[in-house]
């Protein structure tokens, strides 16, 4: 095999080198192609011998599964994507653009899509009809090709293409999110920043969602303690920014009416002024999770609970430590709220003080 070399305009790219890279593809061969962050190997994505090539050639494991590159939103459609409300705005102020979104697909399970900010790249997927997989056009462990020249160093006669673009112009990969879990998790950073993310979803929940948030709802496991102070905290602060037509409420999952809040728990809370000895603990119902805006758990095991019993609020329901942490999940784990039953005054002390953090995040999008 020999790699041929087309010279294309990154601006106006000939309609006739499109036609001839669409032929490779279609054949089941391999392409170089620029974007603008770096340049790709591009394969018919739903074509596994052109994809098992492809992963020989980049030496990749076979476990790390290939970004499809778009031209336009309707390819989405092939996909049949669940995306979560915040995918919209993510993907109106990113594409096209250096931003990779992970969905969970019907059609191919978990799934890296990107619309490139290229007229090579979106024309070419339009030329030639065909969803591009579209790595970075290196070897697994080597700095990713910034042009044509690089590309050749590392694939020479192992490709049948190269459009050659130029130099990329933003010479970083893309920015990489996994919409798959909640809260959504930066995989890599690239062209786009953190703090980029972390301010549209900010403004996302302030304008958008915090508006419609009239019922939030509090679950833990006994809603004797941790689901208990949180909503009294949470009451309390809605009174001095003058939210009061935001309900508020707590529940257990496996809650008794005969109990009463943890001593503890009342003493931790009267620091604050919160007076909660009227509360008593009330198991979780359906019609609870139904009515909420806004449900906020203490451990992952509660939001499984609650989203087995109504898998619609999927997108309702999130762990209080980690709400409000603009810019996604930083760690591996859920950041859960551990129970304090049994444990010292000091424990509830330091429970509480996460609570508060987190519920002064939520204020901040309330008022």
């Amino acid at each position: 095999m020999i790699t041929q070399v087309l010279k294309i305009d990154p601006v106006n790219p000939q309609v006739e080198y499109l036609v001839r890279a669409a032929e490779v593809l279609k054949e089941g061969g391999i392409i170089a192609f620029p974007t603008e962050t770096v340049y790709g190997l591009g394969a018919n994505f739903f074509d596994k011998k052109a994809l098992d090539k492809l992963y020989e050639i980049k030496r990749r494991p076979k476990d790390k599964p290939f970004t499809v590159h778009i031209a336009d939103l309707k390819d989405m459609e092939a996909f049949e994507c669940e995306a979560p409300p915040f995918a919209k705005e993510l993907i109106e102020k990113f594409w096209p653009g250096p931003l990779t979104l992970i969905f969970d697909t019907a059609a191919s399970g978990k799934t890296g899509i990107r619309m490139p900010n290229s007229a090579i790249a979106r024309e070419l997927v339009r030329q030639s009809g065909i969803l591009l997989a579209g790595p970075s056009a290196n070897v697994s462990g080597l700095a990713p090709a910034r042009d044509a020249m690089e590309v050749l160093k590392q694939f020479k006669d192992k490709i049948e293409l190269i459009l050659d673009g130029g130099e990329t112009v933003l010479g970083k990969e893309s920015t990489v999110i996994d919409l798959t879990i909640l809260p959504y998790k930066i995989t890599r950073i690239g062209a786009i920043s953190k703090e980029k993310i972390a301010e549209l979803e900010f403004n996302f929940w302030k304008n958008i969602q915090g508006p419609a948030i009239k019922k939030i709802l509090f679950v833990c496991t006994g809603n004797s303690c941790r689901s208990a102070m949180a909503e009294g905290y949470l009451k309390k602060r809605l009174g001095e920014v003058e939210r009061d037509d935001i309900e508020v409420v707590s529940r257990g999952i496996v809650a008794s009416s005969l109990l009463h809040p943890t001593i503890e728990a009342l003493d931790v809370l009267k620091a604050d002024k919160i007076d909660m000895s009227p509360h008593r603990p009330t198991v979780l119902a359906d019609d609870d999770i139904k009515s909420a805006d806004l449900i906020l758990v203490m451990e992952e095991f509660h939001r499984d609970e609650i989203i087995e019993r109504l898998p619609s609020k999927k997108d309702k329901v999130y762990l209080l430590a980690e709400f409000g942490l603009w810019g996604g999940r930083a760690q591996n784990t859920p950041l859960e709220i551990q129970d304090p039953i049994g444990k010292s005054g000091g424990v509830y002390r330091d429970v509480y003080g996460i609570m508060k953090n987190s519920i002064e995040r939520l204020v901040k999008i309330l008022i």
